[in-house]
């Protein structure tokens, strides 16, 4: 499924299109407002893009755009996907505590995490080979964080991404904590 984000900026709860793509490349795209629209979703991904872009897109990608239906279990799955996100808010709020958690532990480190509230957390490293050395480092101690470096991030960014989940438990995050002191100092 690849769905097409027309540019445009969110006012009101409702797409305007009539700002560019720069909103995404300049860092000020609204994820926030975005996202909970994709919390629930199993499959598939979007494209932020000028009216320009998404015509070429519809009109050379057809392939990517207009295929098969979603298969039966593919809804199934979003169905329960929202009903646990309204039935079990303590899942979105372990979450956020996590992100606490380790946002606290990055400042008494001063390390730069970049500033998010969602569960993808970049600690920024800035050179490519600290970011691969602290990954490794990281993987011989049980815990895996892979580096992200260009040209996924801009040049001199390089850094380990964290995904948090609510199945993380208390115990979990200390021994992450503890393997980010190690592996970091």
């Amino acid at each position: 499924m690849l769905g097409v984000y027309l540019s445009g900026r969110l006012s009101g709860g409702h797409i305007n299109p009539a700002v560019t793509v720069a909103l995404a490349a300049r860092g000020d795209f609204p994820w926030a407002r975005v996202a909970p629209y994709c919390l629930a979703q199993v499959a598939g991904a979007f494209v932020a893009g000028s009216r320009a872009l998404v015509q070429w897109l519809v009109n050379s990608a057809r392939t990517y755009i207009f295929t098969t239906a979603h298969p039966p279990a593919q809804a199934a799955a979003v169905m329960a996907s929202l009903q646990l996100m309204r039935d079990e808010p303590w899942r979105r709020e372990r979450i956020q505590q996590h992100i606490v958690t380790l946002a606290a532990f990055m400042q008494d480190k001063s390390l730069h995490l970049r500033s998010s509230r969602s569960p993808i957390q970049a600690i920024i490293i800035g050179s490519n080979e600290a970011a691969v050395s602290y990954s490794m480092a990281l993987r011989e101690q049980g815990v895996w964080i892979p580096a992200i470096r260009p040209p996924t991030v801009p040049a001199g960014t390089a850094r380990l991404r964290v995904s948090l989940t609510a199945g993380h438990t208390e115990d979990d995050i200390k021994a992450l904590l503890a393997a980010l002191d190690q592996a970091i100092g």
